[in-house]
C-alpha cells in the first residue's frame, strides 16, 4: 500500500496505516490495510460515520516485530452553521505482537471543531483522552494520554497550503512494540495544468515506546525529518498516474542494533510510481 510511505494520492490517515515511520536498515516487509466506511445522513446538517479496518506489518527478515491490528470508529458530525462544524468520535484500536505475547488496546473519545475563518482559511482542532491498556505475559499496564489532530489550511487559486500536528498511538514500525507518535507537517499543493498536480511537504516526527513499565530498559526516542515531492497527472476521467520521491533522516538517543550492526542515524530514500483508478459511484438507494 502507498499512503504516507509512497505518498500516493489520495492518502490514508496515518493513524489508520501500519506505521513504517521509524527508519530501519535495509529490510523486506509487507504492509497491508483494508478499510471500509459508511456515512449515514440523518438530516441536512447531521451525519453518522462508521469506520472499520484491519492491517498488518510483516517482515521477511529476522530481527523485527510483526504486528496485526483492528480499528473501529464511530462518530457524529453536525453542521452548526455555514462556517462551523462539530463532531464527536469514539475509536478503539487493538494491536497484537505475537512474538512477544503482547497486546495493546487504545481507546479514544474525541471532539473535533472546524471553523472557516475566511473564504480561503479553515481551522480544525480535535482532541480527547486516550486510554492505553498494555498486556504482556499475564502482567498489565495502563497509560492515560491525549489523542489530537489540528490543522490550518489556506486555499490558493490553484492549490493550497496546510500545517498540521497530530499525536496518536501506532504499531511501532516493527522496531518498538507499540509507539506514542507525534507528527508535525507542512504541505503545499498546486495545480500545474488542467490535468497535472504537484505537492510538496516537510515533516518532523518523534516515536517512543508507549509501554513504560515493560520497556523501561529499552525505550529509545526516534526523531525523524522527512520531505516528499509528488507529481500526478490525470490520464482519463477515472485514471491518474503519479510519481513520488521521499527522503527521511532519523536520529535516536541511543544506537539502534540489528543484524547489520548498530546505528544512531539512518537515511531513507524512496522512489515510487503508481496508478490510481476510481470506479463509478454506486447508489444504494
Amino acid at each position: 500500500m502507498g499512503g504516507s510511505y509512497l505518498a500516493s494520492a489520495p492518502t490514508i490517515n496515518p493513524a489508520y496505516e501500519p506505521s513504517q515511520a521509524i527508519i530501519t536498515p535495509r529490510s523486506r516487509r509487507l504492509g497491508n490495510v483494508a478499510l471500509g466506511q459508511i456515512d449515514f445522513e440523518a438530516s441536512k446538517r447531521s451525519t453518522f460515520t462508521f469506520t472499520g479496518g484491519y492491517g498488518n506489518l510483516h517482515f521477511l527478515d529476522p530481527g523485527f516485530l510483526d504486528s496485526n491490528y483492528w480499528k473501529v470508529s464511530s462518530g457524529y458530525n453536525y453542521e452548526l452553521s455555514r462556517t462551523d462544524t462539530l463532531a464527536a468520535t469514539y475509536t478503539r484500536t487493538e494491536f497484537q505482537f505475537a512474538s512477544i505475547d503482547r497486546s495493546i488496546v487504545n481507546q479514544v473519545a474525541s471532539v473535533a471543531y472546524g471553523h472557516r475563518i475566511t473564504g480561503r482559511l479553515a481551522l480544525q482542532v480535535s482532541g480527547g483522552p486516550m486510554i492505553s491498556q498494555i498486556d504482556q505475559a499475564g502482567s498489565s499496564e495502563t497509560r492515560y494520554l491525549v489523542d489530537t489532530f489540528n490543522s490550518l489550511r489556506y486555499r490558493l487559486d490553484k492549490g493550497f497550503l496546510q500545517v498540521s500536528f497530530e499525536h496518536f498511538g501506532s504499531n511501532g514500525s516493527g522496531v518498538l512494540p507499540g509507539a506514542e507518535t507525534n507528527l508535525a507537517r507542512f504541505t503545499a499543493g498546486r495545480r500545474l495544468s488542467r490535468k497535472s498536480f504537484a505537492s510538496f511537504d516537510v515533516s518532523y516526527a518523534t516515536n517512543r515506546a508507549i509501554a513504560r513499565k515493560f520497556d523501561a530498559g529499552f525505550s529509545p526516542k526516534f526523531r525523524t525529518w522527512g520531505s516528499h515531492v509528488n507529481l500526478s497527472r490525470q490520464i482519463t476521467e477515472r485514471v491518474s498516474i503519479y510519481f513520488v520521491y521521499y527522503l527521511q533522516y532519523q536520529t535516536s538517543d541511543r544506537p539502534l542494533c540489528f543484524n547489520q550492526g548498530c546505528e544512531e542515524s539512518l537515511t531513507r530514500n524512496v522512489f515510487g510510481i503508481g496508478l490510481n483508478w476510481h470506479g463509478r459511484p454506486i447508489r444504494l438507494d
